[in-house]
């Protein structure tokens, strides 16, 4: 909410809303129709071939290549290391009901209001 993060296989980038960059994030973000023939350095071949793959699913309904669980927990063990660190305490989670455990302040941050 404070501005674009791009991230590739290869790394990152990050842009600020504001300014006069507010073209230059527009032109950025917007949706191509084959991400695999996307000209862009910063996305590597293998990057454009799951962007591929997810716009193709969508229309197939069929599953990734890269199941979808498998993102929701890498995401999620990188979230509670932020929480973690931002509160200064170690959390205990309970991965059943996907809450931190006795911590009414981390369960706060685990959502934000958009």
């Amino acid at each position: 909410d404070k501005g674009v993060l791009t991230v590739t296989l290869d790394g990152f980038d990050f842009e600020p809303w504001g300014g006069n960059k507010s073209k230059a994030l527009s032109e950025k973000t917007k949706i191509v129709e084959d991400p695999a023939k996307q000209e862009d350095p910063k996305v590597s071949e293998a990057g454009r071939a799951h962007m591929k793959n997810f716009i193709d699913c969508v229309h197939s309904r069929k599953a990734p290549i890269a199941e979808l669980e498998e993102g929701h927990l890498s995401s999620a063990m990188c979230c509670f290391g932020t929480i973690s660190q931002k509160l200064g305490r170690s959390l205990k989670w309970d991965a059943e009901k996907e809450t931190f455990v006795g911590d009414e302040e981390a369960v706060k941050l685990l959502k934000r209001e958009y």
